[in-house]
């Protein structure tokens, strides 16, 4: 029926909507994203910005569906997870200093793009509070009690995926359109202040949950 086939739209495009909101703000990874699209080319910043929204789409899924007996769990144990990814990001921010420039044109392996994709999963999910963030938009968008319906909850996760994804896909054909403007020692100079901000950000994670 169209008005069914309208309705199950709207659920589509109310997450899309929060998978975009999600998205958007600029933190250590997305700067990791880019710096990576910069760095390697387009398809190392699309499955690195895969990873982030593959992430986000769990976390909406825990919202969306109640899953308390997850979402209690993860928050009870906040603080270590967060302390893992603040760990984890001084690791990539010290090693993205470290990094020698890329030749243009290089090839790059699909072993590294799937610790690209599994590194970025791993950073979205050390921050429970991504949880309460999907359950007051779904809540501010209407659509905070679906849960009980599989297909629309479905579909509306669905929506996040495909809303964060897009952002990142965007930003990664903007990033790599730039690329072609940096020589060797630009791509030296990125590394060198894109390592120092994750380290500062990852540092600073940490600093917080002590002070």
């Amino acid at each position: 029926m169209p008005g069914v086939a309208v309705m199950d739209l709207i659920y589509f495009l109310k997450g899309f909507l929060v998978g975009v909101i999600v998205a958007v703000p600029v933190g250590p990874i997305s700067i990791l994203c880019i710096q990576r699209t910069l760095a390697r080319g387009r398809a190392a910043g699309i499955i690195s910005w895969s990873g982030m929204a593959t992430g986000d789409a769990l976390y909406a899924s825990i919202a969306v569906f109640g899953l308390t007996f997850l979402s209690d769990g993860m928050t009870q144990y906040e603080s270590q997870l967060q302390l893992a990814g603040a760990m984890f990001l001084v690791l990539l921010g010290v090693r993205t200093y470290r990094k020698k420039a890329v030749p243009r044109g290089q090839g790059i392996s699909t072993n590294r793009l799937l610790r690209y994709f599994t590194s970025t999963v791993f950073l979205t999910l050390t921050n429970p509070f991504t949880i309460i963030a999907f359950a007051a938009l779904f809540a501010g968008f209407g659509v905070g009690d679906i849960g009980a319906n599989p297909m629309h909850a479905g579909q509306l996760v669905l929506g996040v995926l495909c809303g964060s994804s897009s952002w990142g896909f965007f930003l990664s054909a903007m990033f790599n359109h730039l690329r072609s403007r940096f020589t060797e020692e630009g791509f030296r100079h990125l590394n060198h202040v894109s390592g120092i901000v994750i380290v500062t950000l990852g540092l600073a994670l940490a600093i917080s949950m002590v002070v």
